[in-house]
């Protein structure tokens, strides 16, 4: 579950490496520039679930399969999966195993199929094992956490001990185990047990948090976990559960977590803009890694939940496209992006889900770096006035830049890379020409320049999606307000189809419109609406505007079935280059309407 917090900002500074030219003034190069630093991406690339499609049907399904989705990873490049061990669906009505699991056997052994490294994230208590009274069962502490772990009595691991079937999230984890062993090679354990405001005493009572046990509590869940998965797995690494604040970690480690795992793991979401998500990210990293210090452990960090919504096309792929080598420099073990595939909360997937064909920018600069940092082995930051960024180095001593200049709306800078030739490309690979060095003239903004010595790098450009508007017309952008004081309208997001537009989220006032445009000015005869439930005295108009600004009513008091997709014929066809659906209830009964898909004809 994403953190939803403000944002803080966090300057990074970075001492220079190398000899750079910016603004047309030489900057010179500090007299005891850093040394660079080993490092180790066989991980970095890290994805969510893979998601299954239906080929019979030709769209994603739940009871679809998961080859496109293995494909999709191969495609992008990904080294790491992590998947929903839920407990909850393992064991739903007792210690025996459920229906659930040959999914389960399916995802783990395609991912191992795949080539990727799987995270198993346990979480989530099964009503009959659950403490909950007040709250959800899933988010509530098992039963018998608090009785030893091994059925002799003790919490000592030993060879042929087995788990106290008293202890039940002990049975559970151990069952995992033997079923998956030398499969999984991080376990984590829970989601975000800080989530969402950090509380660190229990509270049955407090339905948003995801565990609403105390800290003592988690670490007694990683103390049983790091035993029996050293026990069965010797190879395996106990992950924390993600973590967005710092004093959580504190209560984790003062409360003698530190034993119990072997990497931490953090969430970070920022906005608005690439350049702020990235400030955050940097910022919870550097929270978790002094308070890690402060504690003097050395731990390797990783980030399991990261993203930037599609609705902001060019943000999302600058945002990838410097995050990954941030986090390499940084020594961060994997970052795993969240999440695949569209509708998803804010909309940050990299492609669509309904075909799985539609790729956002943010799948090409992902594709694009892990082309790139595939097999560097030492980093060093980069900076001059108002630039950061990296160089890289790969085995046989090839140079890999990656610089932007943070918030900056455009700028010239030349960079002192060496002797070439240079390949230059944008954040999602595209391709910007050649030059021979030893200076490289770049034009720089927000967005980063990757600056290659391997000219003969394998690199692919991003392509345009296929077009799947058929006889509908294509929509490109969407906006969704509310006429009512003080209150934001639902979110709304292209799905980059060119024939869906989803809106997730639902209005809920009076009176609240949301929009879509087209990708020219069209005639619109018809629209294909599927709609959620429409309480008694409700109902929404169609309007259709040229300018975005003065919009005419062509089809009013409409009423739809709800979760089918409807057609309503206009009564006389419209030019438009706006369509807006107007929602009414004037009974103001606060009544739920929302729009899943539009297509327009």
């Amino acid at each position: 579950m994403p953190y939803r917090r403000p944002l803080r900002i966090l300057a990074l500074a970075v001492a220079a490496c190398a000899t750079l030219l910016g603004a047309g003034a030489m900057t010179r190069t500090q007299a005891a520039a850093p040394t660079a630093h080993a490092v180790d991406p066989s991980h970095a690339f890290g994805l969510q679930y893979v998601p299954k499609f239906d080929e019979k049907a030709g769209k994603g399904a739940w009871n679809g399969t998961r080859t496109r989705g293995i494909a999709m990873r191969r495609d992008l490049g990904a080294q790491v999966s992590r998947e929903g061990l839920i407990w909850a669906k393992f064991q739903p009505d007792g210690p025996q195993l459920g229906r659930f699991l040959g999914d389960f056997d399916d995802a783990i052994n395609q991912v191992a199929a795949g080539g990727m490294a799987c995270m198993a994230m346990v979480t989530e208590s099964p009503k009959w094992a659950s403490t909950a009274t007040l709250a959800e069962a899933k988010n509530a502490p098992p039963r018998g956490l608090e009785l030893p772990i091994y059925a002799d009595g003790t919490d000592t691991p030993g060879p042929g001990k087995r788990a106290n079937p008293s202890n039940t999230f002990a049975q559970a984890l151990e069952a995992m185990l033997e079923r998956y062993h030398g499969k999984i090679r991080y376990w984590q354990v829970w989601n975000e047990p800080d989530y969402p405001n950090g509380a660190l005493a229990a509270d049955d009572g407090d339905k948003k948090r995801s565990w609403t046990g105390s800290v003592q509590g988690y670490v007694r869940l990683l103390k049983i976990s790091y035993a029996l998965v050293h026990q069965h797995d010797p190879q395996a690494r106990v992950v924390t559960g993600g973590l967005g604040h710092a004093a959580y970690l504190e209560a984790m480690l003062s409360a003698g977590a530190g034993p119990s795992f072997d990497l931490l793991d953090f969430h970070a979401y920022g906005w608005p803009g690439s350049d702020a998500a990235l400030d955050e990210y940097q910022r919870v990293h550097e929270q978790m890694a002094g308070v890690l210090a402060r504690h003097g452990l050395h731990k390797g960090l990783l980030c399991s939940e990261t993203g930037y919504s599609s609705q902001e096309p060019q943000e999302q792929g600058d945002y990838v496209a410097k995050l990954y080598p941030t986090a390499v420099a940084l020594g961060v073990e994997s970052t795993m992006y969240y999440a695949d595939v569209n509708p998803c909360w804010r909309n940050m997937g990299l492609l669509d889900w309904r075909t799985m064909s539609q790729k956002t920018p943010g799948y090409w600069a992902y594709k694009h770096a892990a082309t790139a940092l595939v097999d560097v082995r030492t980093v060093s930051p980069v900076t001059a006035p108002g630039i950061r960024g990296y160089r890289f180095e790969r085995a046989g001593g090839r140079p890999l830049y990656v610089v932007w200049a943070p918030k900056s709306k455009g700028r010239s800078f030349d960079l002192a890379a060496g002797p070439g030739p240079w390949v230059v490309h944008d954040a999602t690979g595209k391709p910007l020409g050649r030059q021979p060095g030893p200076v490289v003239h770049l034009a720089l903004g927000t967005g980063p320049r990757w600056v290659d010595a391997d000219v003969r790098r394998a690199y692919v450009a991003p392509a345009l999606n296929p077009s799947l508007a058929r006889a509908g017309l294509a929509l490109v952008a969407s906006a969704a307000d509310s006429s009512a004081p003080g209150q934001a309208g639902p979110e709304a997001a292209i799905d980059t189809d060119a024939d869906t537009q989803w809106s997730s989220g639902g209005f809920k006032q009076p009176s609240a419109w949301l929009r879509v445009a087209l990708a020219r000015p069209e005639t619109v005869h018809r629209l294909r609406l599927k709609t959620g439930p429409m309480p008694a005295g409700t109902w929404f108009d169609v309007e259709t505007s040229l300018d975005g600004q003065r919009f005419t009513p062509v089809a009013t008091h409409q009423r739809l079935a709800s979760w089918h997709m409807e057609d309503l014929v206009l009564q006389a066809p419209a030019r438009a280059s706006y369509v807006r659906l107007v929602w009414h209830d004037p009974a103001r009964s606060g009544a739920h309407f929302s729009v899943f898909e539009l297509e327009a004809y």
